[in-house]
């Protein structure tokens, strides 16, 4: 995201991406808002904007470059559809896919789509011709599991979502978490009850919630239309039968026990995590004069839930001595049609809560719990059964048990054909994979045995030490870095790398250059500058305003030897200034410099990298790159017309001497306004095994 914004036009103005998803739920786990909110995209159909709110979203979408979209086994195919006809209607781009707007959609597809909704990744039954927008997408698979951390129970978790049959020792890992309905009370009383049907849930909540302290609540349902009183009562009674989904999120009876753990049932306020499928534990039950309940208090496990609820009834809470973490709810009003002419209309008066000691699997999608108690049937769909098991942070907090207390696992034991359309979609996806810059660059790396620089202005080394572990950086030789910003005294530790050389001027903050090894690079020998080039290049850095430098030689076991050289270069100063500067402090590795020390400096192979400020994408660079070639035979191996800043230049830059096949390709970073260059110099040149050897002061 932060390099979606770094690349594009918006200059921090705001962001160049929307993030949300399919629930509202799994909005607040992200920060975002759900996808109805951010594209006004009403739960029934697809209404056109009209023009004066086509134009606001214009204006809202002129810096949006990206949509991303999670949970997306909770968007269904029509969906789909109907975000790509709202994002053409809004950019006024109809000839590309999602108004030409790039889309990240985030998910597992082996959990639970939509009720009454065709899987995201089937065609629409409201769209039998014309392609597949889903088939147009290209994938990238996630492989580190988040929710759990043993990694065995995870990997049978994806088993048993992708239909593949278990082995002996995996079937008795799973039937080791099953218990009788006894065992699973007294060993869990207080996880949670995941069933598949509303009935089961409703008789569980009821036995759960039968104590003295109990308050019921009942719905004030007001029924309109109805052209007599037998009609009215029959209205009535179909109301009182409706889900939940049905009626708006407000139940008709609600059964409140202090302590007991409560689920939000519509999205109440999104952005203050006042999410449907939110849980949170009854701590006040608020009533009037007439003993009428008129606020429901929840405290929930993120602090950040209900913030700016809680500041609104700070002195309410002071007063009447409520816990502080205490979130207010409110009652609402629903309107439900009850006939299909939508003649006969019943308004819902109620809290959007249910009991949350049990719920349906499929309500607990996009929930994580650490402790779960799953009623297990051997009827259960793939999808349902994967729901229900992943619900849960470890293996130890999951309790299996059923109707008839058997112990037996029946799934993962033969080939289910109910889950062939998704097995054949994975081997589509698989097929049709996403080519990241990262795969390119590690592909890059890994073409041949070889030694790997990575050259990059980092712009604060001790601000941006976690951000230097990227899998590219790690797997890189030499890290040849610039505006290090840090003093002489100073050193920083990167994680699998040790400083090698350093150096930066005093009084100047945005400065300082340093080279790092890698710990796991066997036998290859880094040191610096032979002694007297190393004290001469320090005194005369230390008294210039033009730059910083600092070296290291390289010794291979074949005899090959180079030096890398990193440099950073004040801005704003002249070609003639820098020449100058570069051929004080390089003379000695020039022709005419090895004929006065008498050495043969000038036949050692050269890698001068870092940010010389100057744009080599325009001809004013042309007399230092000439001067380079003339005076040192380097020439610049990074492509010029690929630039290494967001603003389009190209001012960081390699150049080497006498090596051969060498190739420099341009990266990204989301920290820092430059681009890192990655350098790999082919077997031919860096043999593996060296003799180490190192010069000192």
């Amino acid at each position: 995201m932060e390099i979606y914004n770094r690349f594009s036009d918006n200059d921090g103005f705001c962001n160049s991406y929307i993030t949300c998803a399919s629930t509202g739920k799994a909005a607040v786990a992200i920060n975002g808002t759900t996808v109805h909110t951010a594209l006004k995209i009403s739960l029934s159909k697809l209404i056109p904007l009209s023009i004066e709110t086509a134009q606001q979203y214009r204006c809202l979408f002129k810096y949006v470059k990206v949509l991303i979209i999670d949970e997306i086994s909770m968007i269904g195919a029509e969906l789909l559809n109907q975000i790509d006809a709202r994002l053409k209607q809004i950019t006024g781009n109809f000839d590309e896919n999602f108004g030409g707007l790039d889309i990240i959609f985030i998910g597992d597809l082996r959990q639970l789509p939509p009720v009454r909704a065709t899987p995201i990744y089937k065609q629409s039954k409201q769209r039998m011709v014309g392609p597949l927008l889903w088939r147009g997408l290209k994938f990238y698979e996630l492989t580190q599991i988040m929710r759990q951390d043993n990694e065995m129970f995870a990997s049978i978790l994806t088993k048993i979502g992708s239909g593949i049959i278990l082995n002996d020792d995996e079937l008795a890992v799973i039937e080791s978490r099953f218990f009788t309905k006894e065992e699973a009370l007294r060993q869990c009383p207080s996880g949670v009850r995941l069933f598949h049907d509303n009935a089961s849930v409703n008789a569980y909540n009821i036995l759960a919630l039968q104590t003295e302290n109990k308050i019921d609540s009942t719905a004030i349902d007001i029924i309109s239309g109805c052209t007599n009183h037998e009609q009215e009562a029959n209205m009535r009674q179909k109301l009182h039968k409706m889900s939940v989904i049905d009626t708006g999120g407000l139940p008709y009876e609600i059964i409140f026990v202090i302590g007991k753990p409560y689920i939000i049932t519509t999205n109440i306020d999104v952005v203050d995590g006042l999410a449907n499928g939110a849980v949170g534990k009854l701590v006040h039950i608020e009533q009037n004069d007439q003993n009428k309940i008129t606020r429901i208090w929840l405290v929930f496990p993120n602090k950040n839930t209900g913030m700016v609820a809680r500041r609104k009834a700070a002195a309410f809470v002071a007063e009447h001595n409520i816990d502080r973490r205490a979130v207010p709810i409110v009652r609402r009003t629903s309107s439900i049609s009850l006939n299909n002419k939508k003649t006969i209309v019943g308004k819902r008066n109620h809290f959007p809560l249910i009991s949350g000691c049990a719920m349906t699997i499929h309500k607990s999608q996009g929930g994580t719990y650490d402790e779960v108690v799953y009623e297990y049937s051997n009827s259960h769909s793939i999808p349902l059964l994967y729901v229900a098991l992943t619900r849960v942070t470890s293996l130890e907090g999951l309790f299996i048990c059923n109707s008839q207390d058997n112990l037996r696992f029946y799934h993962g034991r033969r080939v289910d054909p109910s889950v062939s359309s998704l097995q054949q979609e994975f081997i589509r996806l698989s097929l049709n994979k996403l080519t990241t810059l990262q795969g390119l660059i590690t592909d890059f790396m890994n073409s041949r045995n070889k030694l790997t620089i990575y050259t990059l202005n980092c712009q604060s080394l001790k601000k941006h030490t976690t951000d230097l572990q990227d899998s590219i950086c790690q797997r890189s030789n030499f890290l040849l870095l610039t505006e290090t910003w840090l003093p002489a005294d100073e050193s920083v530790d990167l994680p699998n790398f040790h400083c090698i050389a350093k150096f930066k001027r005093q009084n100047v903050r945005a400065a300082g250059v340093a080279i790092y090894k890698n710990n796991n690079t066997s036998h290859i020998t880094t040191l610096n500058m032979d002694l007297v080039v190393q004290n001469a290049t320090e005194v005369h850095v230390s008294q210039t305003s033009i730059g910083d430098m600092c070296a290291s030689h390289v010794k291979l076991e074949d005899g090959i030897e180079l030096m890398m050289i990193v440099v950073y270069i004040s801005p704003n100063k002249s070609i003639n200034d820098i020449i100058s500067f570069l051929h004080d402090r390089l003379f000695p590795y020039s022709h005419r410099g090895s004929i006065i020390f008498k050495t043969n400096k000038d036949k050692l192979p050269l890698i001068l990298a870092g940010d010389f400020n100057v744009n080599f994408a325009k001809d004013e660079s042309t007399p230092l790159i000439t001067f380079l070639q003339e005076e040192f035979q380097l020439q610049i191996n990074n492509n010029p017309r690929y630039p290494t800043t967001r603003y389009g230049t190209t001012i960081d830059a390699v150049f080497m001497r006498y090596l051969d096949n060498v190739m420099s390709n341009t990266f990204v970073t989301y920290f820092s306004y430059h681009r890192p260059i990655v350098t790999v110099i082919p077997s031919s040149e860096a043999t593996s095994n060296v003799n180490i050897t190192e010069v000192t002061d």
